[in-house]
């Protein structure tokens, strides 16, 4: 799309070497062993009561052309106590005969994993379902499972026959690795030609919303389940691609297992520095808060900002946004996300609101490596991304032209699992966080051509973000309640947490009435929220806007609560190891247990408690504000490319290694009610500070210690203040 109407979108030959800004991979791929795990029994060996005879149970099924609804196809034992034990026929395609006069395959319409599947889905079980309709997605059940097959003007069938009988194989045995992780499973045994292991692997353990019953097998949300058959002899058996599991349960077909069965497995993800990043506090619950969002960033990563290797399998915008911002404060590395950063332009998702996040992804590849490349490459896209394109006569953005309808809202998301209903957020044709969105962006672009050389096409840009942004101010704000409606307050006067979020997050809540948004946020509590609007929600109030005194309890509280809307109840309630891809409150069908883009706790610890924030390019300056709240200790390191910036945080006490070549500005909590007379010490020496709301900063920037000692800031109060050292 090039053509919406302003003359600095023309086109403008840039000279870049995209071989240099689009590298296929910045570092490696890391292969590493998650070690062997012991098996434990979850059911015996089973013997038959009876020498019953086995049964012959036979399904057929057509597959709707529609994907209008359809009742799945089952295969049933008639006896309760058996399974099954074989499948003689499976034909995804158009198989001849019938369950009467028996099946004949089509060789040319006919899926080869036909056999697998069912063998996969039905061995060892009393009954088996295959569905026939189509997914959420719209993509066919039976084509998922069984592969497409080209079969044109075919009408499609499944046939399958099995045979039931009792039990007479081994015991189910279940591997725990204590980790999910993407990888594989190797297998180490003496076998005996033709024995067959039934492995499942999964994220969970028992049922769906039933995890922690020690007797319960893998479930079957997200993972897979597969079939090996052992040859005679000593062999190692090892996958080949990954899957995303923790759970692993191995159902031993054809009698007990080899005396000498070894499981273990390896993973693979993007490359990974222990060193780059530490984490510790005197609160236990938000240790674990972080290490699961770090561990979500160690394990759950590939080569992209994947929405998570699970079911999406790609990336999208707003993982940048979330996830990919959360990785640059625990690794050092600025490649990965201008890659992923890239590969979402070149392959936009459907989300208004995530396109409209580009800029904001590009501005963070400036602010990493203090370089406009990115944005310059891909410069008028970025611009047609704000959608200022589809500023109407109302001088606001209006509705947005798709080219397909995803979901109710005119494709908008305000937040997700869960999105607001009517009562939380009101969705209209002029749309708070869309205009919001916009004017953010067209102003991070405006100064980007100004980095970028390109003064003119900046003052273009500067003069329509002012103008967008004054109409917002003029026609969705609202004076008496100082805050932004959910749209043009004359139509919509709805004020909603979602609104109030956005605009403090992106700056847009003028600095007088900044404390009643915060205020209203903090009210709100990270409560019926999703993962995106957590994320917005903990650095809305990460901006501690003058007049909030509040010493980082709020923050504190929704990072370490426990109810259904917390990362604590994550490991509680599901004993996950990685991030969800919602919290409890909202676990649905299909919901994914590693999701990347659940890690907005790495932002909400670094920003709102440590005051870590980059102020410059490169973290060149930077801030350390921390408000801790009731915390004894928290220590950090993050990573920049100067080097690692370590802060300790006790009360009346900041230690900080600067990383030379950076300066940092230092500022300790102080109520201004309760510290009127304190002052501040900078290894040991009284030094000159101002008050910044609730904060006492040093005048003068703090930079490296002597072979890279820490500095170390003090309050005391009382203390003689005459001999002032300027030179810090």
């Amino acid at each position: 799309i090039t053509a919406i109407g302003h003359p600095w979108a023309a086109p403008r030959a840039v000279n870049i070497s995209f071989d240099r800004l689009i590298p296929k991979m910045a570092r490696p791929l890391e292969l590493f062993s998650m070690g062997t795990v012991d098996l434990h029994p979850v059911s015996q060996s089973r013997e038959a009561l009876l020498d019953t005879a086995p049964s012959v149970v036979c399904g057929e099924a057509t597959v709707p052309g529609n994907g209008g609804p359809t009742p799945p196809l089952i295969l049933a034992c008639s006896a309760a106590d058996h399974v099954i034990t074989n499948v003689t026929f499976a034909s995804y395609g158009a198989p001849t005969g019938s369950c009467a006069s028996g099946f004949q395959p089509n060789t040319t319409c006919h899926s080869s994993l036909s056999t697998l599947v069912a063998d996969v889905e039905c061995l060892a079980k009393n009954n088996c379902t295959f569905s026939l309709g189509k997914s959420f997605i719209g993509q066919s059940i039976p084509e998922q499972r069984f592969g497409l097959v080209p079969c044109l003007g075919v009408t499609m069938r499944l046939a399958i026959v099995v045979t039931c009988g009792p039990w007479r194989g081994g015991p189910t045995m279940l591997a725990d690795f204590g980790q999910e992780f993407q990888g594989g499973l190797t297998v180490n045994a003496t076998g005996i030609a033709g024995q067959r292991i039934h492995i499942v692997t999964g994220e969970l353990r028992g049922p769906l919303h039933t995890p922690g019953v020690p007797e319960a097998l893998v479930s079957n949300t997200w993972g897979a389940s597969f079939l090996w058959t052992l040859r005679d002899g000593p062999q190692t058996l090892s996958q080949h691609n990954f899957m995303m599991f923790r759970y692993v349960s191995f159902t031993f077909l054809d009698g007990p297992p080899p005396d000498d069965l070894v499981v273990g497995a390896w993973g693979v993800a993007y490359e990974w520095d222990d060193d780059d990043s530490t984490f510790d506090s005197s609160n236990a619950t938000l240790n674990h808060v972080w290490r699961l969002s770090r561990n979500t960033l160690r394990y759950g990563v590939v080569d992209t900002w994947t929405d998570s290797n699970t079911r999406e399998r790609r990336p999208y915008e707003a993982d940048g946004l979330i996830a990919g911002s959360a990785r640059a404060l625990v690794q050092r590395d600025v490649l990965w996300a201008r890659h992923s950063t890239s590969w979402t332009l070149e392959y936009p998702t459907w989300p208004i609101e995530w396109q409209q996040m580009t800029p904001a992804l590009c501005w963070a590849d400036y602010m990493a490596t203090g370089s406009s490349v990115l944005a310059l490459a891909y410069f008028d896209q970025l611009l047609n991304n704000t959608k200022a394109g589809f500023v109407d006569s109302t001088g606001l953005v209006g509705p947005v032209a798709v080219r397909k309808a995803m979901g109710s809202h005119g494709n908008h998301i305000v937040d997700w699992d869960p999105s607001p209903n009517a009562s939380q957020f009101l969705y209209s044709d002029h749309e708070l966080p869309c205009n919001g969105w916009a004017a953010s962006g067209l102003h991070m672009l405006a100064e980007l051509a100004r980095v970028g050389g390109t003064v003119r096409r900046s003052v273009q840009v500067a003069a329509v973000a002012d103008a967008l942004k004054s109409r917002m101010l003029d026609m969705m704000w609202d004076p008496a309640e100082h805050r932004f409606c959910d749209g043009i307050c004359a139509e919509n006067r709805t004020l909603s947490v979602y609104s109030d979020i956005t605009a403090l997050y992106l700056g847009l809540v003028p600095q007088s009435a900044s404390a009643f948004v915060w205020e209203a946020i903090a009210a709100h509590g990270l409560e019926s929220l999703g993962a995106y609007g957590a994320f917005l929600y903990l650095n809305a109030l990460a901006t501690y806007p003058v007049g909030i005194d509040d010493d980082g309890s709020t923050i504190l509280s929704a990072l370490t609560k426990c109810d259904a809307t917390s990362w604590c109840a994550e490991w509680e309630r599901w004993n996950a190891t990685l991030t969800m891809e919602a919290f409890p409150s909202d676990v649905v069908y299909l919901t994914s247990y590693a999701h990347p883009w659940g890690t907005s706790a790495i932002q909400g610890i670094v920003h709102g408690l440590a005051g870590v924030r980059a102020t410059s390019p490169r973290f060149a300056t930077f801030d350390v504000k921390p408000r801790v709240g009731s915390l004894a200790r928290l220590s950090l390191t993050v990573p920049s490319l100067h080097g690692p910036i370590t802060v300790t945080v006790t009360p009346n006490r900041l230690e900080v290694n600067v990383p030379c070549g950076t300066r940092c500005n230092g500022c300790m909590y102080s109520h201004p009610d309760v510290h009127d007379s304190t002052h501040m010490f900078l290894d040991g020496v009284a030094v000159v500070a101002a008050r910044d709301g609730a904060h006492l900063c040093m005048i003068q920037s703090i930079r490296c210690g002597r072979s890279g000692a820490a500095r170390i800031l003090t309050l005391s109060t009382g203390h003689d203040t005459a001999n002032v050292n300027r030179e810090v």
